[in-house]
């Protein structure tokens, strides 16, 4: 089974019912399919880049599951034929998923991220780097580059 992730945009005037009903029919062609929802979150009204269908705002949703490709067909048509929906967007995560280490991993926050100074940390910890050697002078080096020269052929063309 494959991991998918959905995101799609709604009108900023669609009522709660609107918005009940597409959540439903969606969530229904997931479990139609034999697909899990993983996660699913509303991010709210934002102010968007650019209008688009002459709304400046909209309200985010975002569906992470797992589901075979026949779903996202289904999933695609059905906010294509939405009024409420202006704009989405389905991205593959991954091919094979297991399913209920993926909801605990999202339970969780999701996949912890290594910051940058965290990586750096534990390579200076790991390596046989010291503070005396950073302060020590590199000496003197000198690089010697040479400029590549390329043979370029030439063809005289003449003129008939």
């Amino acid at each position: 089974m494959r991991e998918y992730e959905t995101v799609f945009l709604t009108r900023p005037d669609a009522s709660e019912s609107e918005l009940a009903d597409l959540h439903r029919r969606l969530e229904s062609i997931i479990t139609k399919h034999n697909g899990t929802l993983l996660f699913k979150k509303d991010w709210g009204k934002r102010e968007m880049a650019y209008p688009i269908r002459k709304y400046r705002q909209a309200v985010y949703h975002h569906y992470d599951y797992a589901a075979d490709t026949g779903a996202i067909r289904d999933i695609e048509r059905s906010l294509k034929l939405s009024d409420t929906v202006i704009r989405f967007l389905t991205v593959l995560i991954s091919n094979d998923v297991d399913v209920e280490q993926r909801k605990k991993e999202l339970a969780d926050g999701g996949v912890k991220l290594e910051t940058a100074s965290s990586v750096l940390e534990d390579a200076v910890e790991s390596s046989d780097f010291t503070s005396a050697d950073a302060a020590a002078p590199a000496g003197d080096v000198s690089v010697n580059v040479e400029p590549e020269v390329s043979a370029l052929q030439t063809e005289e063309v003449k003129d008939e």
